[in-house]
């Protein structure tokens, strides 16, 4: 899609993107454009009806949410510096939040709008499980090629078959589609049984060893803590989640430096 001569592009590695809210500022006002596939909307039965609800509130829960954060920071603050390691680490830190809170929000919204056949409230885990979405095994996959995914890549630029302007990205997609598909698995079930045992089994991982460790659990605690205490002080959640990230990048080897001209990443022994 192309708006006001800016082109966007919605994908992921391992999860089709189906919709996609884009934010536009201009003159202090904040405007969105709601994008939806619709040759994947167009091939679903009628039985999806409740999938489409959701993907469709999803994004609209997206421009409510960003409405209020412009209305609270204005259109200087709205985006982070990402000409700072702070600044790129709270930007990674307020898209996996988003999904989190967003689906934590249309969770109760579709058990408070939709029945099954038993009149009983639909969960938004009972949605994704009708249509075949689950992000468990999705995130499973991700921990499973993460070690490998990133022992690789410092290799590779350590023997000078790899720049830093691959490398960096690499990594910074990577960790974003990790930390997006756990929120969006975490919202929809850290609050039914069985969710300590999703977390122990990640433990067990060689990922969660090598990389991710007390690192998730922060972020996942803060991720609640934003949502479940409506007087949680949101920058500080923030940060605190952006902080528990750059950990997380020094884990796999990149160290983020503030320079005169913006970031110096750095490569260090995995």
């Amino acid at each position: 899609m192309t708006k006001y001569g800016i082109e966007y592009k919605a994908q992921r590695r391992t999860v089709r993107t189906i919709g996609k809210t884009i934010e536009h500022i201009e003159n202090e006002r904040i405007s969105f454009s709601l994008v939806f596939d619709g040759e994947v909307f167009g091939s679903w039965e009628e039985r999806a009806k409740a999938f489409r609800f959701e993907k469709f509130l999803h994004e609209l829960v997206h421009t409510v949410i960003d409405s209020a954060r412009f209305e609270r920071l204005g259109a200087q603050e709205f985006y982070p510096n990402e000409k700072t390691a702070e600044g790129v680490c709270l930007s990674l830190a307020l898209v996996a939040t988003n999904e989190y809170i967003v689906d934590r929000i249309v969770d109760e919204l579709c058990q408070n709008s939709l029945v099954n056949d038993d009149h009983q409230p639909v969960p938004l885990a009972k949605i994704h499980s009708a249509q075949g979405v689950d992000f468990r095994i999705t995130l499973s996959e991700l921990m499973d090629k993460m070690p490998s995914f990133i022992i690789q890549n410092i290799q590779d630029f350590r023997e000078w078959r790899m720049t830093m302007d691959t490398l960096w990205p690499r990594i910074y997609e990577f960790l974003e589609e990790l930390l997006t598909v756990f929120a969006h698995y975490a919202a929809a079930y850290d609050r039914q049984e069985g969710w300590c045992q999703t977390l122990a089994d990640i433990s067990r991982t060689q990922a969660y060893r090598s990389f991710l460790s007390g690192h998730l659990e922060t972020i996942h605690r803060e991720w609640q803590r934003w949502f479940d205490e409506p007087d949680s002080n949101e920058a500080s959640s923030a940060k605190a989640i952006g902080k528990e990230i750059r950990g997380i990048f020094q884990r796999c080897g990149l160290t983020l430096t503030n320079v005169s001209n913006g970031i110096y990443v750095s490569v260090d022994f995995v």
